[in-house]
């Protein structure tokens, strides 16, 4: 049940954002999390004084990465709807990222010491625990 209502809430945001020509405005949010992260990330790393530059190298190559998917996808369903086909395939996918940008930076910014609002702390937790279930085994 709890996973149709997340895939509901998610299809319904991005029917919302197609609906609104929000494209450019979730991929500014997007960008912005992104970023966020990575500075998160590097304060994460330097408090706890563990920074590798390789580390760093390959969480910038997925980065590349999912921005490259992501401008594909809006491409994609520009020219789909220069043809009359609405999609929104790519809105959905870039919610996705944003909510992981989101965790991640949560994430960091928990492991370097500093408290995140105890709501957000239970959502990480349940949301690592779960995908630990799901994957077979712990990180």
């Amino acid at each position: 049940m709890k996973e149709l209502i997340i895939g509901m809430s998610a299809g319904l945001s991005a029917i919302l954002s197609t609906l609104a020509k929000a494209d450019w405005f979730l991929i500014y949010i997007y960008v912005f999390f992104m970023i966020l992260d990575l500075v998160t990330g590097w304060y994460k790393a330097t408090k706890k004084g563990n920074y590798q530059s390789k580390i760093m190298k390959n969480g910038l190559k997925g980065k590349v990465i999912e921005l490259f998917i992501i401008f594909s996808l809006l491409l994609l369903q520009k020219a789909f709807e220069k043809i009359g086909i609405m999609t929104i395939a790519s809105n959905v996918l870039l919610l996705c990222f944003a909510l992981k940008e989101f965790l991640s930076i949560m994430e960091n910014w928990a492991e370097a010491g500093n408290k995140i609002p105890k709501f957000i702390q239970n959502w990480l937790t349940n949301t690592i625990k779960n995908f630990e279930e799901n994957q077979g085994g712990k990180k």
